[in-house]
């Protein structure tokens, strides 16, 4: 992941002077990691889609929307034992969408790695 990445949702824990205002600063952090996170996996299925179509094979796009899958579960299932830790507390939803951000942008970085200079 970025360094700026953690920064940033480490700076909505340093800034937000209420819980409430916790959560909003994460979830606009969210927001715009989710949209860099569209933007970088379109380039990926693209390429994807050349690979296949130069090779006359079709696995790169099939294997990618797997591992798509694969990593929304992963995503979705580790999020809830991140908030789960927190019993309910005020800190819950927090720790889910610190999680989603996270775990977003080190699917980024895999990405990007996959993509041709």
């Amino acid at each position: 992941m970025p360094t700026w990445a953690q920064s940033n949702v480490d700076e909505c824990y340093k800034t937000a002077a209420t819980t409430i205002a916790l959560r909003e600063c994460l979830k606009q952090e969210l927001q715009e990691t989710r949209t860099e996170y569209r933007d970088v996996l379109t380039r990926l299925t693209q390429h994807a889609a050349e690979l296949d179509r130069i090779t006359g094979r079709n696995e790169a796009v099939p294997a990618l929307e797997r591992a798509n899958t694969a990593f929304d579960r992963y995503v979705a299932e580790q999020c809830r034992f991140d908030q789960a830790l927190f019993s309910s507390g005020t800190g819950a939803g927090a720790a889910n969408l610190s999680c989603q951000i996270n775990l977003l942008h080190a699917r980024i970085g895999a990405i990007e790695s996959q993509l041709p200079q």
